[in-house]
């Protein structure tokens, strides 16, 4: 990824698609349309430029850019660990929609009193 100043407030930035994907590069841009101005285009095959302005003449256009960079890299995390954890996510929101319990159906008709697999007591008393 490189910086280049353009005419005034102007910022370019071009960002490797092998890197962070078109999905982060969005979400980024996006949460930056309160502070700056964007444009994005491809390129080529592999990069996107964006065209960042401050909304504000006061701001700092550095800023405004190493902050995008900075949430580029936030999204490009959140890609990754939602890719990672896609597997847990679908497991517990298809046992909070079921009206079967998927992992202890025994669980499902016990007084709830009780407590038999004393998940209650700290894991040392266990």
């Amino acid at each position: 990824m490189a910086i280049c100043t353009s005419d005034g407030p102007m910022r370019l930035v071009t960002v490797d698609t092998s890197i962070y994907s078109l999905k982060a590069v969005l979400k980024s841009a996006y949460s930056f349309t309160a502070r700056a101005y964007l444009h994005l285009q491809y390129r080529d095959a592999t990069v996107i430029e964006v065209r960042i302005r401050p909304k504000r003449a006061t701001e700092d256009p550095e800023s405004v850019v190493f902050d995008f960079l900075n949430d580029l890299i936030d999204q490009r995390l959140r890609d990754l660990i939602a890719a990672e954890t896609e597997q847990t996510r679908d497991l517990i929101l298809a046992h909070a929609l079921s009206k079967t319990c998927l992992l202890a159906p025994e669980l499902e008709t016990s007084d709830p009193r009780t407590d038999p697999l004393r998940v209650s007591l700290p894991a040392k008393s266990r």
